[in-house]
């Protein structure tokens, strides 16, 4: 489901670095403001490095540079490379099918005491044979120099090593190595037949229950969306609808069977597809079984994680079978279930903490003494920590640990589900110090989407705005939406960037403080827009392509007979010219039973049941209640019932015939409408689908 804005502000880091002091044989530092390097890893516990995984070899503590290790990745640099002179990393994971390319000079501020260095670089088999091996010198002329390592050529090249060396004239001084991944990675397969324009397809229903709900209008919606300009459509595919049990291993599918009949619908229409897999949201099977535990344990159980591998693999294959599958991807919101665990008691939190290997990680990024004095906290032992509460200074750790959680998530999937991507977090958090001031965590560690040639993100109005209410005007907001973007893209590798859901408007009640763009304005944003986009992104999406219901219901259009029904009597299941009906005698009836945990779906002070009547003999009375709350309607023609009942906690659902014979389909229990602006929730065009085909026109 789509992201809830909070705030965002752009944080631009400036680094003071401190001019260092050389000597003949020697080179000495004053302080300079990075931290201390963490020590670095082995490959028993890899560290992962851009589109890498890797391990060193030779490193140590030493006193002569400011990070105290000679070498390791420098975080305050940018995640950069540190080799000195007789230190080597080895690259043990790597996208095979590119060619990597770094870039590489001597550490600017001891580049005119330095006489260069060298690095050697060898291509090795898995019994550590050199398949190739060239060596570069690097001068030190403050210049960034370029470094290729044609891994794709090699079919049998299992790692990759770099080994840094005094250079030419055997003088270690100063001899530090920077090495970065380079911005000009392999071409991107992203776009490449253009710019991408989309819309996320869920038919009549919504996100939730669109699997199992009809596709009455399937062929219309693809054609409908190809004449708006889009070039594609995004399914969004449940975790849990697509792989009910985890243990064992099993699918549905029927689910399978629809998403087949999707991709061949598409593909009449010259659309192709993309997928946002492993959403959180469904109501399958959902009255015995807490989705949001599931997420949770994919961290720290390894039954999930194997079971969560085999389902990617198996969408990968399924979906790869088309033509018209473009790409995929995961998304942070998907997985903010785990700060849950925020809120439970300490005993849960110390508990998760370790299980998700939280206190591991700290160990390796904090001493207990800078942890304590950075957070104001007073440990003994790292086992002491638990999963922090949300207002604690300590969530700014939390927060980094969770990007490390999504990026080792990414990179394991993308072992059996090529190129996925990530959409990634613009929005920052706001932290507290242990002396009460604010500042912002930014998740710009998960930019570059480790190994997919992309990068997926939602972009909305409010980011970088106040947020207090305001009204904006479309220069304004594509002032914001330019600065945004930007952002992203210098962070990100250099790689394409698909705006997935591209939020410029939202009519949810609870984030009416969010800025927004002054209403007569909309419209002139959209018309203007495209030159940013152009700049920024290769592709964008439409979350809210039709409005729709929060509707509770399981198997809404009967698409799946009496699946997550209970009856009254035996009601007929039949087809009709759009799918299956119900058909209904006087005393039978139908009920399903909402779950709580459906609840948090739903708000408002009412609820509104609807449902259309497809036939009916000449006169027929409905019976309908939630609750404890009961009512009747008398009708004698087809058309669409709405009854609506006073908020309640319970909400069972039955629908009976009191009198008469009649076939009920599209059974929706709602309380609010999500509204894009562009079709409303039969399908009727709305204020800004004009503008949205003169922006799909122009890109």
């Amino acid at each position: 489901m789509r992201s809830r804005i909070k705030i965002t502000i752009i944080i631009l880091v400036a680094i003071a670095i401190c001019g260092i002091i050389a000597t003949k044989n020697n080179v000495t530092n004053q302080k300079i403001a990075l931290g201390e390097l963490p020590p670095p890893e082995y490959s028993e516990n890899l560290q992962r490095w851009g589109t890498c995984e890797i391990t060193f070899e030779g490193a140590h503590p030493v006193d002569d540079n400011p990070w105290k290790f000679n070498a390791g990745i420098i975080k305050d640099l940018g995640d950069s490379l540190l080799l000195t002179p007789n230190t080597s990393v080895i690259l043990l994971k790597y996208p095979p099918d590119q060619t990597i390319q770094l870039k590489c000079h001597i550490f600017p501020q001891v580049a005119d005491i330095s006489d260069g260095g060298g690095v050697i670089i060898q291509i090795l088999d898995a019994s550590d044979n050199v398949i190739d091996q060239k060596e570069c010198f690097i001068p030190p002329d403050k210049e960034w120099h370029d470094i290729e390592i044609p891994v794709k050529d090699f079919h049998n090249a299992d790692k990759i090593k770099l080994l840094c060396n005094n250079g030419t004239n055997n003088n270690s001084d100063a001899d530090w190595l920077i090495f970065r991944q380079s911005t000009q990675l392999a071409q991107s397969t992203f776009g490449r037949n253009g710019y991408v324009k989309s819309a996320t397809y869920y038919a009549e229903e919504w996100p939730i229950n669109f699997w199992n709900s009809d596709l009455d209008s399937l062929q219309n919606d693809m054609e409908k969306i190809r004449s708006d300009g889009f070039d594609s459509i995004i399914l969004i595919i449940p975790w849990r609808e697509f792989q009910p049990s985890i243990k064992p291993v099993s699918y549905n599918e029927y689910a399978f069977r629809k998403l087949d009949t999707i991709m061949n619908a598409a593909a009449q229409q010259n659309l192709d597809v993309y997928t946002r897999i492993g959403y959180t949201w469904d109501f399958y099977n959902d009255q015995d079984d807490d989705i949001v535990l599931r997420f949770i344990s994919l961290f720290c159980d390894d039954n999930t994680k194997l079971a969560w591998l085999d389902y990617a693999e198996k969408l990968y294959g399924t979906l790869n079978r088309y033509n018209n599958f473009q790409g995929a991807f995961l998304t942070w919101e998907d997985y903010n279930v785990i700060f849950r665990i925020c809120g439970a008691p300490h005993d849960i939190r110390i508990n998760f903490a370790q299980k998700i290997g939280l206190q591991d990680w700290l160990k390796n990024r904090y001493s207990l003494k800078d942890y304590n004095a950075k957070f104001g906290t007073n440990y003994e032992s790292y086992t002491d920590i638990p999963i922090p509460q949300v207002n604690s200074p300590e969530m700014e750790a939390f927060y980094e640990f969770n990007d490390v959680l999504l990026n080792n998530l990414l990179a394991n999937t993308q072992k059996v589900f090529n190129n996925i991507s990530m959409e990634v977090r613009l929005d920052a958090e706001l932290v507290k110090n242990s002396n009460g001031k604010s500042k912002y965590y930014t998740h710009e560690k998960t930019y570059s989407c480790e190994a997919s040639d992309f990068t997926s993100t939602m972009y909305g109005i409010p980011m970088g705005f106040e947020n207090k209410g305001e009204r904006v005007t479309a220069t304004e907001a594509a002032k914001k939406t330019d600065f945004i973007l930007a952002n992203l893209t210098a962070k990100n590798n250099g790689k394409p960037v698909y705006v997935e859901q591209f939020l410029f408007a939202d009519n949810t009640p609870q984030f009416a403080h969010n800025a927004q763009i002054k209403e007569k304005e909309v419209g002139m944003y959209l018309r203007s827009i495209d030159s940013v986009l152009r700049k920024h992104t290769k592709g964008y999406g439409i979350w809210t392509y039709r409005n729709y219901r929060n509707n509770l219901i399981y198997n809404p259009g009967f698409y799946l007979e009496s699946n997550g029904w209970d009856e009254i009597g035996n009601p007929d299941y039949l087809d009709n010219s759009t799918g299956k009906v119900c058909r209904l005698e006087k005393g039978e009836g139908i009920c399903q039973k909402i779950p709580g945990v459906r609840l948090q779906h739903i708000s408002g002070d009412s609820h509104i049941v609807s449902l259309d009547i497809t036939s009916c003999t000449s006169k027929c009375t409905v019976g309908v209640s939630i609750g404890g709350e009961f009512k009747q309607l008398t009708f004698d023609s087809e058309g669409k019932l709405i009854l609506e009942f006073p908020k309640c906690e319970i909400l069972n659902l039955q629908i009976q015939s009191l009198d008469g014979d009649f076939c009920i389909d599209n059974v929706r229990l709602f309380s609010f409408v999500q509204n894009g602006f562009l079709y409303d929730e039969s399908g009727n065009e709305m204020e800004y689908i004009s503008d949205i085909r003169f922006l799909n026109s122009k890109l």
